[in-house]
């Protein structure tokens, strides 16, 4: 049910209750207008003026709908359950085919599709992302069987209008199987037709063999995450000119040559170099095929100060490139400097940890070495700190 409003010309109001609060949001003309009121306490938000009509009535559903996801509602209406809710939404989803099964956890759902249902996804999609059960969800997940059915999966959400209240995007999460360690480097995700869809997320996980970014203009996204198996010198660049004023952390995996990766020590710097995200703190460089030749440069680079956590997991680095942290370990103490699964010997690891680096050594598997050995497979947590244990597949090699 929509909030009543009351049409006074071009004026429109949206009144909704939670408790003894009660909630407005005026529409008039270009200008939106939020207040609140508790008992004889009245709150006046700032009016905020749009470009255009259509762009204030948009930001006026936008504001309807955070506030119904906050618990408030037309009055004598039930407030939003999301139990209630992700009931609802497998009732109606499970039944259009298409969806191997829904998971919901806390405020994430999670669309699991199977290849046998496919060619009935995109109607299952569309029905999960138009139902007004959605407004319990924040994060939407999709899960699917083969890593080569991505694009299916952006051809169907594209044409869509997300909800207002969705703030988390992951496309796409694969199970961590022997077939789809193979086929995953394959898989290529082309995100371009989506771009409009990031604009106004929070978090934004793009999971892939291959990837290909649309400009990314994103002003409330706080965390990216690309995890490919290989990066693409374009997927590099778009990343560089991206627009992300509020990014706290940044998850970027560049891979292996073998499996499509283009980036030189040259490309990935010159790319920090640039990148202009004030509220950058937490920065992950994994898989990483050239790692000793990136650390003395990543030390002169000018955001090094801002960050609070630098992760460089499941690259290559040798005793060679770590004497280098440990040459500039004092300049390091405040910050925290993750290097596990790389290639050092314990002795070397050992002489980091005394640093305070963290450097869990691992044995590579097999006798092949290099970044190859990895790919961003299986269930991840978005909310995971550096140095947390990520989730990833090491490929055994033989000898």
């Amino acid at each position: 049910m929509f909030p009543r409003s009351d049409d006074d010309g071009p004026k429109q109001v949206a009144r909704l209750v939670k408790g003894s609060i009660k909630w407005s949001a005026t529409l008039s003309g270009r200008t939106v207008q939020v207040s609140w009121r508790d008992g004889n306490s009245r709150v006046d938000g700032e009016p905020r003026r749009y470009d255009d009509e259509n762009q204030a009535l948009r930001e006026w559903k936008k504001a309807i709908a955070d506030a119904r996801a906050k618990g408030f509602a037309v009055e004598g209406e039930a407030p939003p359950s999301p139990q209630a809710d992700h009931d609802e939404l497998v009732r109606q989803v499970s039944g259009a085919g298409g969806i191997r099964a829904l998971h919901p956890r806390g405020h994430e759902l999670v669309l699991a599709c199977s290849e046998l249902t496919a060619q009935r996804f995109p109607d299952a999609l569309k029905q999960a992302v138009q139902s007004p059960a959605l407004r319990s969800i924040d994060t939407l997940t999709v899960e699917l069987d083969w890593p080569h059915d991505a694009d299916a999966v952006v051809d169907a959400l594209a044409p869509l209008a997300l909800p207002p209240t969705l703030r988390g995007l992951v496309l796409c999460r694969f199970d961590d199987r022997e077939k789809n360690r193979r086929e995953f480097v394959g898989a290529a995700l082309d995100a371009r037709p989506l771009a409009d869809h990031f604009r106004e997320l929070h978090q934004l996980v793009l999971q892939a063999g291959w990837l290909t970014l649309p400009p990314l203009r994103a002003p409330g996204l706080k965390q990216l995450r690309l995890r490919v198996a290989g990066l693409s010198r374009a997927a590099l660049f778009a990343l560089g000119a991206a627009e992300l004023p509020a990014l706290e952390t940044l998850e970027l995996w560049l891979g292996s040559p073998e499996h499509g990766a283009e980036c030189t020590a040259a490309d990935l710097i010159g790319v920090l170099n640039e990148m202009r995200w004030p509220r950058l703190t937490r920065r992950r460089l994994h898989a990483v095929p050239f790692s000793d030749a990136l650390i003395a440069p990543l030390l002169d680079l000018a955001w090094l100060p801002q960050l609070e956590s630098l992760d460089l997991g499941y690259g290559t680095l040798t005793d060679a490139g770590a004497e280098a942290l440990c040459a500039h370990a004092d300049r390091l103490q405040e910050l925290g400097v993750f290097v596990e699964c790389n290639e050092l010997t314990r002795p070397m690891a050992q002489r980091l940890a005394d640093a305070g680096i963290n450097a869990v050594w691992q044995r590579p598997p097999g006798s092949r070495r290099g970044v190859e050995r990895y790919l961003p497979l299986g269930a991840l947590d978005a909310d995971l700190e550096a140095g947390d244990e990520l989730d990833v597949s090491a490929v055994p090699e033989t000898e």
